[in-house]
């Protein structure tokens, strides 16, 4: 932990601060814990194991989470230690960096209890030890390895500083590898004991960050605990030394950082090269504004540099913090991005390369179907390690045998795990040691074809109806989605967007984007997109899918957007409309869960922000479902016919994404009806063959009409061919199964984003 100072205040004073600060504290404590579960009930621990470190308040364990088998640390605290200085700050910032999303390369904070007199804390597990121990038992980093383990750094710290957090205590020993294998591993930041958190994070409070960034540029920005922040004189930059009672901004982060590649490059400190130098030694370095640092191209310890990395040190070790590189500055500087760090020390790096550069394309296009697969877990508020994405694609090929594995072609979306088998050849990567690729090699070569871009807080990626010609995946950080409609919805780390123009005829973007934080992306253009889909029929039925969804979502939404609905409440049991009734209203769920059946079959059920009854305003026909309330109470808006014929009307987009989810439901109902049973969502394969009367292994136009008039004989020719356009992603005029179930049972699990 670092060093903390008190300013002399008055005893009275100082307790009654220390007691404000603790009630706030034990109040979002509260506020924001797990509700409903315990940590029992969600984590399988034993309080007797080794520890597996040592926290500021008391051992960290090992714990493992239940229902998915992720294994995670967790920190059981006192409550009465929660008037202590660094436990507030470090809670402040852990809940503000899970506000706003968190970030791969940050120690998350996943959830936290509060049970009894302690609070448990569940945090990532970060099992590869301190960048300070890589150091002093392997020396010095290469370049090329330096400069992805920073660039990993920069990133975290650009999300920290653009949600107003300054962690004050950046040093070796706060920066952990995620593996044993320094050249596998990705950097996590630990340890916001001593971190400032600008503005107040209350119950329901959505803090402006425009305004703590206007604040901290115009110098007026407060600290709750200004003087009481970190000093670690080793890392800490000269204005810490000359303003100690003033709160930390971000470039103190920087000019930490800038120490810290200088000792990755060299193996030594810049102001300790022998090692024995006191705390008062350093600061008389630091603050001797004239002394020039020991960074020459004819210095012992950086004369092997490039001229790149020399110039990186340098603008992040300017003595004047206005000066001094910011962390989004860094992102885009030569060195870090990997175009001027030096590789010729990375000895056998070519020729692995070589190796591989042959499967480029498959490891690309692989890279892209795991990343559309993993978008569906990119949930609000969910509790999995935020993983990213590259990383994670990596450990999924690797799986511990280095890719001495041959890639097959892609031919149904499925993940990279499930299509790596053996070699049977006499490639030249068989039983070959060089054959090995490490994780910034492998991270390298997606780089060629998968540009990583990031941008600041407030940047428009694009804008709605302008030409697309890009997708985007979410490394870091949060967008948001605003629809000329008046829709929005935020997509987190590890979603994706873009989509939608590329599978767009006229390639035109259906909604703005904007950075909500800092954002860290990949991003693929059009010629790669294209190419990737090509060797794939699975990614285009899961991005078709995926579009649709999204289009279906937004409609939904705007439909609760709209004035003038009545809002209606049912008791269990009663109905909200019966079949056979004529229709003139749509309902949408506010409250409860309404079954919606056929000859008393259920179809689907209709939860919160789903609606009922869109078959009758569409079509003009009678109900052909009971909707029923089938919990305690429903609650339900009513909108009038002529609203929602208004709003068709003004909105042709929403009336197609109505009219298809309209057409998925009309064919379960169909397919209940046929088998006389409820939909056996959790056996496709029985609602398949239901339809698949000629035994052919696809469903084709005739299938389609034969089962849609056993339940109406007045379905027309017309709504064959739209229901045939809902169920045919891959668009070549036959339903295989692999596409039914991306329809009816992917849909289950379709996630909220638009």
């Amino acid at each position: 932990m670092c060093q903390c100072e008190e300013p002399k205040n008055d005893e009275h004073h100082h307790r009654r601060r220390l007691n404000i600060q603790r009630s706030r504290t034990m109040r979002i404590m509260s506020s924001k814990a797990t509700q409903n579960r315990t940590l029992a009930s969600l984590y399988d621990i034993d309080w007797k194991q080794e520890p597996i470190g040592e926290g500021a308040f008391g051992h960290v364990l090992l714990a493992t989470h239940k229902s998915s088998g992720e294994r995670v640390a967790i920190k059981r605290i006192p409550k009465k230690l929660a008037s202590h200085e660094d436990f507030q700050r470090e809670m402040e910032a852990l809940l503000r960096i899970q506000k706003w999303g968190g970030h791969p390369h940050i120690c998350a904070l996943r959830e936290h209890f509060d049970e009894g007199g302690y609070y448990y804390l569940i945090l990532d597990l970060v099992e590869g030890g301190e960048m300070f121990d890589h150091l002093v038992n392997h020396g010095a980093y290469s370049e090329a390895d330096a400069a992805r383990l920073v660039r990993e750094v920069a990133s975290a710290l650009d999300f920290l500083h653009g949600i107003g957090v300054v962690h004050n205590d950046i040093k070796p020993e706060n920066l952990m590898l995620s593996s044993d294998e320094r050249t596998h591993g990705v950097v996590q930041i630990v340890d916001f004991g001593c971190a400032e958190v600008e503005g107040e994070d209350d119950d329901d409070d959505d803090i402006d960050l425009d305004d703590l960034r206007s604040s901290r540029r115009n110098g007026k920005a407060k600290a709750k605990n200004a003087g009481l922040g970190g000093f670690t004189p080793a890392y800490s930059s000269p204005e810490a030394f000359e303003h100690r009672d003033v709160p930390p901004l971000p470039p103190a982060d920087m000019w930490a950082l800038g120490v810290i590649v200088y000792i990755m490059l060299t193996g030594v400190h810049p102001f300790d090269v022998q090692g024995n130098a006191s705390d008062e030694d350093i600061e008389k370095e630091v603050r001797d504004g004239d002394a020039p640092l020991p960074l020459g191209p004819q210095h012992p310890y950086t004369r092997h540099l490039s001229p790149s990395a020399r110039d990186l040190i340098m603008r992040l070790m300017e003595r004047n913090p206005k000066d001094r590189l910011s962390a989004f500055e860094m992102l885009h500087h030569p060195w870090v991005t990997g175009e001027a760090a030096s590789t010729n020390v990375i000895v056998g790096s070519d020729k692995r390369l070589n190796k591989f550069k042959k499967f480029k394309t498959k490891l690309q296009t692989q890279f892209f179907a795991d990343a559309v697969g993993w978008a569906d877990e990119a949930i609000v508020g969910e509790t999995r390690r935020r993983t990213n994405l590259i990383e994670r694609s990596f450990k999924a090929f690797d799986d511990g045998e280095f890719f001495m594995k041959k890639l097959i072609p892609l031919n149904r979306g499925v993940l990279a795990s499930e299509v790596l088998v053996d070699h049977d050849d006499d490639s030249d990567t068989d039983n070959d040691g060089d054959a090995k690729l490490n994780y910034t090699e492998y991270s390298n070569l997606l780089a060629e074809n998968m540009k990583q871009k990031y941008f600041p807080r407030g940047h428009i990626v694009y804008r709605q109806g302008t030409e697309g010609n890009h997708m985007y995946f979410i490394n870091s950080g949060t967008v948001q989605v605003i629809t000329e409609d008046g829709v929005t919805n935020d997509r987190h780390q590890g979603d994706f967007f873009g989509e939608g123009a590329m599978l767009h005829p006229l390639k035109i973007r259906s909604c703005t984007i904007k950075c909500k934080t800092p954002v860290h992306v990949i991003e693929i253009n059009r010629d790669y997109f294209e190419k990737y889909l090509a060797s794939s029929s699975g990614l285009v039925l899961s991005l078709r899918e995926k579009d649709k969804i999204r289009r279906r979502n937004r409609a939904k939404a705007l439909l609760k957007l709209q004035n003038g609905m009545k809002s209606e409440t049912f008791k269990r049991g009663e109905t909200l409309y019966k079949e056979g009734d004529p229709g003139d209203s749509l309902f949408i769920v506010e409250d409860g869960v309404v079954d919606i059946s056929t000859q008393g079959h259920q179809v689907i059920k209709a939860t919160e922000g789903n609606f009922c009854g869109e078959h009758s305003l569409l079509t003009g026909r009678k109900r052909n479902t009971t909707a029923t309330c089938i919990s305690d109470e429903c609650v339900a808006l009513r909108m009038l016919g002529r609203d929602f014929r208004q709003l068709m009307d003004a909105a042709p987009h929403v009336k197609e994404s109505l009219t298809d989810m309209m057409n998925r439901r009309d064919f379960k109902k169909a397919v209940v009806l046929r088998l006389g049973h409820e939909f056996p969502y959790d056996d496709p394969r029985k609602a398949f063959n239901a339809v698949d009367i000629n035994k052919r292994g696809f469903l084709k136009h005739e299938d389609i009409a034969h089962i849609m008039r056993s339940m109406d004989e007045d379905y027309t020719d017309q709504e064959v061919d739209m229901m045939m356009h809902t169920l045919d992603l891959s668009r070549d005029g036959k339903v295989l199964y692999d596409e039914f179930v991306k329809v009816f049972i992917g849909d289950i699990r379709a996630t909220q984003s638009m």
